[in-house]
């Protein structure tokens, strides 16, 4: 039997039920139905709040900044406009009217957080 894979995980902040966290976990820990990288990138994920859990891909190379959440069965991408201060929906999957409100809502109260970590994550991946 193999042991686990390893995973990094630090606690940046906790309040509630609210946890900030950075992880970077091996692509083959992903749910069968998550799209995969070349090789075994990291995906780092940067927010967990409230069972919904805010994630890069690290293939998406060419794409402006925006951030994926998933919580169950439910998934989805969405871009950030900084200019206007604006979240747009690119795609939902299994997602509730509801759902799409939260996941919004969540990436708003987080927006400049998210922002400062595509920057950092696309300095450690282009670096």
């Amino acid at each position: 039997m193999l042991p686990p894979p390893r995973r990094s995980v630090k606690l940046l902040r906790s309040r509630g039920d609210c946890a900030i966290i950075c992880e970077e976990r091996p692509l083959r820990q992903l749910a069968p139905h998550s799209r995969l990288a070349k090789g075994d990138r990291p995906v780092p994920t940067i927010l967990l709040i409230a069972g919904w859990r805010f994630f890069f891909y690290a293939n998406e190379s060419n794409e402006p900044i925006h951030v994926h959440c998933r919580k169950g069965n439910a998934e989805a991408k969405y871009w950030l406009d900084l200019d206007s201060f604006e979240v747009v929906e690119a795609h939902a999957y299994n997602m509730t009217p509801a759902d799409k409100r939260t996941a919004r809502k969540l990436i708003f109260e987080h927006f400049d957080y998210i922002v400062s970590q595509w920057d950092k994550f696309q300095e450690r991946k282009n670096g």
